[in-house]
């Protein structure tokens, strides 16, 4: 019973760490296609795939 409470304990912490990480790495995503917009650099299509980092 012990041991069970741990293991959900932990797969709690796990799966909240996941989610800001995502958070993270969204934000940060964004952040920078928000700069390379202001600045107008080449490359925009490169950061504006979303799913080409993960």
């Amino acid at each position: 019973m012990n041991a069970d409470k741990r293991g959900s304990e932990k797969i709690k912490l796990i799966g909240s760490y996941l989610s800001f990480v995502s958070y993270l790495r969204s934000s940060a995503a964004k952040n920078l296609r928000n700069h390379l917009r202001k600045y107008n650099v080449p490359g925009q299509e490169v950061t504006g795939n979303r799913g080409a980092s993960v």
